[in-house]
């Protein structure tokens, strides 16, 4: 967690990473900014969820994160 800007408050100004290592793979992270603690976690595990379910979906269909995209895919870092 991060206070980003601890003296001025503010809207999103609490910032949570989160990081997954799964065996055989680069660490996955995400991070996610908003008003509260339980939002930031929140936003952040949804990010994650989704990370890791798009991961094993190209590893499922025999690609690896350095494959190109197939068209139309998005990626990783621009999943809703």
């Amino acid at each position: 967690f991060q206070d980003v800007n601890a003296q001025k408050g503010g809207e999103d100004d609490i910032r949570c990473m989160m990081e997954v290592r799964i065996g055989g793979l680069k660490p996955l992270a995400v991070s996610e900014r908003a008003g509260t603690v339980a939002a930031a976690i929140s936003g952040a595990a949804d990010k994650l969820e989704r990370l890791v379910e798009h991961t094993f979906g190209r590893l499922e269909d025999g690609r690896t994160a350095t494959d190109p995209l197939l068209p139309g895919e998005a990626a990783p870092d621009q999943l809703p």
